[in-house]
């Protein structure tokens, strides 16, 4: 039975977290594969090639970086998309119980492809736009729309509809959606961190740019952007099924709801 009340309760950061870490533990082959395989190794494979060209051409130097960053960007918005898609069904599939594979999750994923996109523009503009403003209502609207991309991917709405179903789930719940948000950024900040001294250290190299300019650093950067879109898309696609479950009520529960 769905909640009545749903501000009598609250959405547990713990629960978001168990879940998150559940589904990688349940299916590593699709979540980390998923990562992987659509966004970091062709992220990896453009970074290769454009440092080859840089060094083969270093009067070129600066067009190099201008067509790389353009084709950077193209294909880490619908990469990086499909991969979001992908992950977050295979958490919703393991929320229920079900076992997901690579194959569903990523027909899926190219089903809701382009209303997965925009949505990510979308949001990422808004939200640019007012931190470049005053700050504060860029993370108002990054907090209320914090699982557009799980509920166009999950829920047949349209793109206005993702948002607005977003907005929905999240009041109520804002405060505590920020503060997840903060533990994730401070969780990234700290790998990171921990990432770059220790493969310095282990390379024993003197200065920053002969790392930077290395083929480890290509692939350090790879595994690094893979950990990360797993970190998000499994942390956003569990805060979807907790504000999901608090609003509407657990998947069991409805369905005894439609058939009693």
């Amino acid at each position: 039975m769905a909640v009545d009340d749903p501000r009598t309760e609250s959405i547990s950061i713990g629960r978001i977290f168990e879940r998150a870490f559940a589904v990688v533990g349940n299916n590593p082959r699709v979540v980390v594969g998923s990562a992987f395989l659509l966004s970091a190794l062709p992220g990896l494979g453009l970074d290769a090639t454009k440092t080859g060209l840089q060094t083969a051409f270093p009067d070129q130097g600066g067009a190099i970086l201008a067509v790389g960053g353009l084709f950077n960007f193209v294909q880490s918005v619908i990469l990086n998309a499909l991969a979001t898609g992908c992950i977050v069904h295979a958490t919703i599939v393991d929320s229920e119980g079900a076992r997901a594979s690579f194959t569903a999750s990523l027909g899926v994923s190219v089903r809701r492809l382009l209303p997965v996109i925009v949505v990510s523009i979308l949001v990422g503009l808004v939200s640019l736009v007012g931190l470049l403003v005053i700050i504060i209502p860029g993370i108002m609207v990054a907090v209320m729309w914090a699982v557009a991309l799980p509920v166009a991917v999950e829920e047949r709405r349209g793109i206005f509809g993702a948002l607005g179903r977003a907005a929905d789930l999240t009041r109520g719940a804002r405060w505590r959606i920020f503060g997840l948000f903060l533990v994730v950024m401070l969780a990234i900040l700290m790998v990171s961190s921990l990432v770059g001294v220790a493969s310095a250290a282990l390379l024993g190299l003197s200065s920053f740019n002969a790392f930077v300019f290395s083929p480890i650093a290509l692939i350090v950067g790879a595994l690094w952007g893979t950990l990360i879109t797993v970190m998000i898309a499994t942390t956003q696609a569990a805060l979807y099924i907790e504000l999901r479950d608090w609003k509407d009520g657990p998947v069991d529960e409805r369905l005894s709801d439609i058939f009693a």
